[in-house]
């Protein structure tokens, strides 16, 4: 695998891995159910657009209702 002309060694890709969840541990807090939706009517027209250039409906989820 190269990566800006550096020919990267699997053990590169491992360390790379176990840096990435080092970083990312933790206890993470609630998103408010008013953040959920505002972002899924953000991303609305976005999803709906790329299910149909990828015909793929799961785009289209209403992914927080039971919030």
């Amino acid at each position: 695998m190269a990566f800006f002309d550096r020919k990267l060694e699997a053990t590169d890709v491992e360390v790379e891995k176990s840096a990435q969840k080092q970083r990312n541990t933790g206890t993470k807090s609630p998103v408010l159910p008013e953040t959920l939706k505002l972002l899924d009517e953000l991303y609305l027209p976005f999803n709906q657009r790329l299910a149909v250039l990828l015909n793929d409906n799961k785009w289209l989820y209403d992914g927080h209702s039971e919030l």
